[in-house]
């Protein structure tokens, strides 16, 4: 587990989830050159948090690893679309392709800490391939 080597004792405190969660959005932070923009890194800090409270850390995961095997297979995948176009975690793990930040959409209308239940992450898949999704899922 080459990627938990590098985290600090604070982070290695978190569940696995969560460690798991952060690593992916800095190595994609740094991929897009954004380690310099406190407006992204502050960003990233207030979603996680909210992650972290509300337990959805490993369900961002898991969409993102679905979204990554489509796309990964030659199955057409949208560019995402409805409220998850505000979380720039969903950005970075590439649920979706828009710049939350850059386009100026709001995190909270996809999650919040006084949401009680998974938010709805829409995905559109091409129907051509859709047995090798059924089978995944």
């Amino acid at each position: 587990m080459d990627w938990l080597e590098k985290q600090s004792n604070e982070i290695l405190e978190l569940d696995r989830d969560k460690t798991y969660l952060r690593f992916r959005c800095e190595i994609e932070i740094e991929k897009r050159n954004l380690q310099e923009k406190k407006e992204y890194l502050d960003r990233l800090e207030e979603e996680l948090d909210t992650f972290y409270y509300c337990g959805v850390s490993s369900y961002m995961l898991i969409v993102a690893d679905y979204v990554e095997w489509a796309k990964n297979n030659g199955v057409s995948t949208g560019p995402g679309r409805g409220s998850v176009g505000g979380s720039f975690i969903a950005y970075l793990l590439g649920i979706h392709a828009a710049d939350p930040i850059k386009y100026g959409l709001v995190f909270p209308r996809f999650h919040n800490k006084l949401k009680s239940s998974y938010s709805d992450i829409d995905c559109d898949f091409s129907k051509e391939k859709e047995i090798y999704l059924l089978i995944i899922l």
